[in-house]
This record gives C-alpha cells, structure tokens and sequence, in this order.
C-alpha cells in the first residue's frame, strides 16, 4: 500500500499539488535524516550538520522531481542517500583542498604585533583596525571572527545568531565589502 502512495502523491507532485509535494517530503525526509545522521562523520560535523546534507539532497531531488517515474518511487530513498553520500564526499574533498586554520594567540588578541603586521605594515593594520572601529558590533564580530579568529560560517552562525550558515556567509561577505569601503576613504556604512 505505501509504493502505491508514493506513486501517487509523486504523479500529484509533479502536476504542481503543493500538498502532495509537501507529503511526499514529510514522508521521506525524516528516515533520510536517520539515516544521514548514522553516516556523517563526527569530525565533519563541526563544519558541515547533517541536516545540511538532508536538506541539499531534498533540494536535489526536488529538481529531478520531474523526471522520475511514479513506477520507480520506491527508489526515492536510494537516490537521495546516494546524493548524500556525495555531498559527503564532496565537502570532505573540499577539507582536505582548503588550509587549515591556525587559532589566534591571546599576545595576537592584545594587539601585540604579529608577523602579518610586520609583513603587510603597522600603517596598514592601523588603519585596518580604526576602520573595524567604525562599523557596527554586527559587522566587526563577524570579520574578527571569520578573518582574525577562523570560524567556520556555522560558528559566526551561532554567534551572530542568524538563520543558516549562508546568512553568515553574506553578513560576513557585505561587513567586509562595508570594511574596504571604510578603508579606502569611503563613508562609514554599517547597515
């Protein structure tokens, strides 16, 4: 009896019945997130949750939705835990491509002089530091914690208490165009 209703409240899906849609999710998104859940690496998890994997794949399928044959409905499942094993996959080779982050030192924190202040100059990271002053609390905890301090977007996500991990990638990104703009003469905007 469940193939028979997967197979239908699909064919509703696919001709545009929202509630259909909305079921035919309700109904395979939780053992997904059972399932992923068992399967995402605990180490991963601090960067990436395993709800993100689910809620991806979901995405995924919603657009090859189209293409599946009611007769094959039984074969959801397969599809979008095989989705997720790549996603998995993927960000687990993104990791390994991307730098690891070294954690700020508290002589660092002081205002101490780094060696990045040697490097790139004590005007320059003065002026980095009055223009951080000018912009909203927002602005600088999400640039001192993303570029000074490291975190991942799902730590600033926590501490700048927005939705996703993707808002704090934008308050992030806009913060720090607000920065430059500060730096280079602009007017303070910290909207």
């Amino acid at each position: 009896m469940r193939r028979r209703s997967d197979a239908s409240s699909l064919v509703r899906a696919q001709h545009g019945d929202r509630r259909a849609l909305e079921a035919f999710f309700a109904d395979h998104l939780p053992r997904l997130r059972t399932w992923t859940r068992m399967r995402v690496p605990r180490w991963l998890e601090h960067r990436t949750d395993a709800d993100d994997f689910v809620q991806l794949a979901a995405v995924k399928m919603l657009q090859r939705l189209h293409r599946l044959s009611p007769s094959r409905a039984d074969s959801v499942q397969a599809y979008m835990r095989q989705t997720v094993l790549n996603l998995v996959r993927d960000e687990v080779r993104r990791i390994g491509r991307s730098p690891d982050h070294i954690p700020v030192t508290d002589e660092e924190e002081s205002g101490a002089l780094s060696p990045l202040d040697h490097l790139v100059g004590r005007a320059t990271w003065q002026s980095y530091r009055r223009a951080l002053d000018r912009l909203s609390p927002r602005d600088r905890a999400a640039i001192v914690g993303r570029v000074q301090k490291g975190w991942s977007y799902e730590q600033l996500r926590r501490r700048l208490r927005v939705a996703s991990a993707n808002s704090a990638r934008m308050v992030t990104r806009r913060a720090i165009e607000r920065l430059v703009k500060v730096m280079s003469g602009g007017n303070r905007d910290s909207g």
